[in-house]
């Protein structure tokens, strides 16, 4: 059997075994929120497609990040894993900074978000998409699931200031996601044709 050797390898698994949470337009899904409040983890991060492949790098610090000035702008990204029922899988919801307030308001209406399902319908697509929430009754869950480790996924994405810029040295042409809720519905500016390795 081969093997790998360090800690990259750790980091491929742990990319490689995170499903995100995608939601056709005018379509629905049926969710149960794991993540408790204050567990959420939330970054600024780039997501731009480089030589028709998209990668996503978290947001260094401004004095250290070789992407400020250079015209792509992060986007405030919150994850949350939930539990899909149309598939019986664990994913991770990336949510937008607009879906973020969403969840506050759910937060102040109905308490701890894991205490219910949750239906998240996407209407419209592109630049004009907008989620909406339907909170179902509060029941137990029953499922046995495996969480996921978001740390280590932003681990993952967060890449030395040498790496962005060997990244960068080596592209012919970048397409920058555009922000809010359409970044974070899987849709993008510019000429790319293959959305399937977008990474949300």
């Amino acid at each position: 059997m081969a093997f790998q050797k360090g800690l990259g390898a750790i980091r491929d698994a742990a990319k490689n075994s995170i499903t995100m949470l995608k939601i056709k337009p005018n379509e629905s899904a049926v969710v149960r929120i794991l993540t408790p409040a204050e567990e959420i983890i939330s970054v600024w991060e780039y997501t731009m497609e480089i030589n028709s492949q998209w990668h996503t790098i978290t947001a260094l610090l401004k004095s250290e990040d070789p992407l400020q000035g250079s015209g792509l702008k992060p986007s405030f990204k919150s994850y949350l894993e939930v539990f899909d029922y149309t598939d019986k899988k664990v994913k991770i919801l990336k949510a937008s900074k607009t879906m973020g307030i969403q969840l506050l308001g759910l937060i102040e209406e109905y308490g701890d978000l894991t205490k219910r399902d949750f239906k998240i319908a996407r209407r419209g697509e592109k630049m004009n998409t907008a989620y909406q929430f339907f909170a179902r009754a509060p029941q137990a869950f029953t499922e046995k699931v495996e969480r996921l480790d978001i740390e280590a996924l932003i681990e993952y994405q967060t890449l030395t200031r040498n790496s962005i810029m060997n990244l960068m040295s080596g592209m012919d042409k970048v397409t920058d996601a555009p922000s809010g809720d359409a970044a974070n519905s899987g849709n993008q500016s510019g000429s790319s044709k293959n959305t399937d390795d977008f990474p949300f």
